[in-house]
């Protein structure tokens, strides 16, 4: 594998690069050549990422990105169980200009407020329960879509649980863009999540839950009656 993957990466030259496949078989070394050609990275889309490849791809992420639109990016089923799933964070991917896609299993997203706006389309996004410990409320979450008015496509499960203040949140953040919204959680944060957003008619949402509460069946039954009006 070295042989042609150096060859590859060294007559790439100025070429914007799309670099896809199962990280398992690749060697980390592998990996850390791709911080010579950040600068030419197009598509990065890796998936059964080992702990010290998730490393090496947070790493990547530290670097100049400039031309980088699409970043997929998929943990190993066999990662270390004790440890939380690690951060990816908001105003990093700010300063990734070109970005339009991304999907991250097996990281968490730290949700932010910041200033700049974040031009991304698709958004899609799995991780572990146990990181729930990094994040208490929906509050960060909806700070940070209000970066992403051009959003399309928003995917997510596994959501920090919906409390009294979230319950409480007046504000609706708007999306005018987004085309399709998938919520599944095993209980009413989704509910919560959909209705602290505002979105257009024409959006096709698809929200799984399971909840006994009076208040996620009470809102649930006010959502759809609002969507369906």
């Amino acid at each position: 594998v070295g042989f042609p993957w150096k060859y590859f990466l060294s007559n790439a030259g100025q070429s914007p690069l799309t670099i896809l496949g199962d990280s398992y078989p690749i060697e980390c070394s592998h990996l850390m050549d791709l911080h010579h050609v950040s600068g030419h990275l197009c598509v990065l889309e890796l998936s059964g990422l080992s702990d010290s490849a998730t490393r090496i791809c947070l790493e990547l992420l530290e670097r100049d990105l400039p031309i980088l639109r699409t970043l997929k990016l998929s943990r190993s089923a066999k990662r270390d169980a004790s440890m939380d799933d690690p951060d990816v964070t908001l105003s990093r991917l700010a300063r990734v200009p070109e970005l339009r896609y991304l999907r991250l299993y097996g990281f968490q997203l730290a949700f932010e407020p910041i200033t700049s706006s974040i031009p991304l389309l698709h958004l899609e996004l799995s991780h572990r329960v146990a990181s729930h410990s990094k994040l208490q409320s929906l509050l960060p979450i909806l700070q940070g879509l209000q970066s992403m008015q051009y959003l399309e496509r928003f995917t997510t499960c596994f959501l920090p649980d919906a409390g009294e203040e979230d319950r409480a949140l007046r504000d609706r953040v708007s999306l005018p863009h987004l085309e399709s919204l998938r919520l599944s959680e095993r209980d009413e944060r989704s509910i919560v999540l959909w209705g602290s957003l505002l979105l257009p008619p024409s959006c096709a949402i698809d929200v799984s839950y399971r909840s006994s509460s009076a208040y996620g069946h009470n809102l649930l039954l006010s959502l759809v009656r609002d969507y369906v009006s």
